[in-house]
């Protein structure tokens, strides 16, 4: 096997298959986190979408920001860091696009959610860290289900 340890006979390793590496970030990268997540699904996004001035799109993007940043600090390899880094890029573009859609902010938003939740599953972390990290990330789905479009025009009904 690829993975020997014991420099076995490739016919007959008894080496079982190695588990794929863990991410490390350090204790405040994983704390600020946390608090974007949190501020996320309790504050920005819900002012956003209840009425998407100016002032809450840049407190979104602020935090979009600092995600980023913490993709791109190198301590996530390639592979896991590029298809963050896009969705983050998608979705700070269709935020500052000059007619803001929340349908398609919230598709792209929906499919940050998906990504960092892989990620939050491969991290070095204790499974409380975790666990908490994917409660806070289902906080800013269940923000996404409030404001989906709900009639013919909008979340909020005839404009």
């Amino acid at each position: 096997m690829s993975n020997c340890k014991k420099n076995c006979s490739p016919l007959f390793c008894t080496c079982g298959p190695s588990s794929p590496p863990c991410i490390f970030l350090t204790d405040s990268q994983l704390s600020e986190l946390s608090i974007i997540f949190q501020s996320l699904a309790q504050t920005t996004l819900p002012a956003l979408f209840l009425s998407p001035t100016p002032q809450n799109k840049a407190a979104v993007q602020i935090q979009l920001d600092q995600l980023l940043a913490i993709v791109q600090s190198g301590l996530l390899t390639q592979t896991d860091a590029a298809p963050l880094t896009a969705i983050l890029n998608n979705t700070s573009f269709i935020l500052n696009y000059p007619i803001f859609s929340p349908l398609i902010f919230i598709i792209e938003l929906q499919k940050l959610v998906n990504q960092f939740g892989a990620l939050v599953n491969q991290l070095c972390a204790p499974i409380d860290v975790r666990q908490n990290l994917l409660e806070l990330l289902k906080g800013i789905l269940a923000v996404l289900i409030q404001f989906e479009p709900k009639g013919p025009t909008g979340p909020t009904g005839l404009t």
